[in-house]
């Protein structure tokens, strides 16, 4: 990868993932830039459909156009997407399932519609292709793909996805998209209109408070995983947990409304989970 195209990338990351980024300047520089490709690679895709300023049409356009350039890099063609092209590169050095990769795609596609999520189980089919298999790819670029890490991988991806779905409720709502299933804010006598009321249901920050309960979890499950990573790659991966859990605490210290608050970690609140990190790392906690 050429200077020009590497800061271009990164330019990318650090626009749209903050978190992943600065998580990233501990990788050693091969794994980081590949890193940095594959985000690109995802990105790409999901800013299609979280596209404010398209309409459906637009978007199905412009997906079409994607998986085009796609195939065509599949197929030995040069894409006029320069991710595309470097990414493949990592599918072949690494022997990427591409079963992995129409997972993500198929997620993709699903967020073209209004998204309504009946079940947990459903929400996990989703978020297997949306987030899952971004674990998966992250476990061939460490040269780490096994099957016991695998899991652990999963339920990282999963506890990260649920935090985006937890502080973008209303977000995501402007996207005509509900990620919480139905069978859980129901429970909480909330029903689907409530959500666009924005937290006239006062019931909202149960709901809030229980989920953050489940993520926590899923967070805790995860990080005995990274125990198992190789030296090189663990600190930068316990970084990314450790900054990404942040944001429930922050939601937390703000009674759970995710409806009049914007969560974005201040640079003190990374160089705490920097320390925090750097504690646990060094007393050989992970």
């Amino acid at each position: 990868m050429n200077q020009k195209i590497e800061q271009k990338l990164k330019k990318v990351m650090f626009s749209y993932g903050k978190h992943y980024y600065h998580a990233t300047l501990f990788f050693p520089k091969k794994i980081r830039n590949q890193v940095i490709i594959l985000y690109a690679f995802v990105r790409r895709l999901d800013n299609i459909v979280d596209d404010f300023n398209l309409t459906v049409e637009e978007k199905i356009e412009k997906f079409k156009e994607w998986e085009s350039e796609w195939l065509n890099v599949i197929n030995g063609r040069e894409s006029k997407f320069e991710e595309l092209n470097l990414f493949y590169e990592i599918v072949k050095e690494k022997n990427i399932d591409m079963e992995y990769i129409e997972a993500f795609i198929r997620s993709m596609r699903y967020d073209l519609k209004p998204v309504r999520i009946k079940t947990f189980d459903e929400l996990k089919e989703y978020i297997f292709g949306s987030a899952v298999v971004v674990g998966y790819f992250m476990l061939y670029i460490f040269d780490y793909f096994r099957e016991e890490l695998k899991e652990y991988a999963a339920a990282l991806a999963e506890a990260m996805q649920l935090t985006n779905f937890i502080r973008d409720i209303k977000e995501d709502l402007r996207l005509n998209r509900i990620y919480i299933p139905e069978e859980i804010y129901s429970k909480f006598n909330i029903n689907e209109k409530d959500f666009f009321d924005f937290n006239s249901n006062k019931n909202f920050k149960d709901l809030v408070k229980y989920l953050i309960e489940i993520n926590f979890n899923m967070y805790q499950k995860a990080n005995q995983g990274i125990k198992i990573l190789p030296s090189k790659v663990r600190f930068p991966v316990l970084y990314a947990s450790e900054l990404y859990s942040s944001i429930l605490d922050e939601i937390k210290n703000n009674k759970y409304d995710v409806f009049n608050f914007s969560y974005k970690l201040r640079t003190r609140r990374k160089f705490s989970s920097l320390l925090k990190t750097l504690l646990n790392f060094i007393t050989n906690k992970y």
